[in-house]
C-alpha cells in the first residue's frame, strides 16, 4: 500500500491486492464465475468478502480490489 493512499482508505487493514485469474478451456461445467474469498487482516476467521467475476474461457481477468 502507499501512505499517501491510507487517508482515502476508511478500513487500513483492508487488504490491497491485484489477483489474475486464469479460466481454463476445459473446466468442470465450463463455469465462468470464479468465486474469490478476500480476506481482511485483523479478522481473519470471521470477516470475509466474495467477489464473483464474469469472465470469457480463455481469458485473464485481473481484479484490483480495494
Amino acid at each position: 500500500m502507499i501512505k499517501n493512499n491510507y487517508q482515502r482508505v476508511p478500513d487500513l487493514h483492508q487488504i490491497h491486492l491485484i489477483i489474475k485469474v486464469r479460466v481454463v478451456r476445459h473446466a468442470i461445467n465450463k463455469v465462468e464465475k470464479i468465486m474469490i474469498k478476500v480476506k481482511e487482516q485483523k479478522n481473519l476467521e470471521n470477516d470475509s468478502k466474495i467477489i464473483t467475476i464474469n469472465v470469457p474461457h480463455d481469458r485473464t481477468a485481473r481484479v484490483l480490489y480495494i
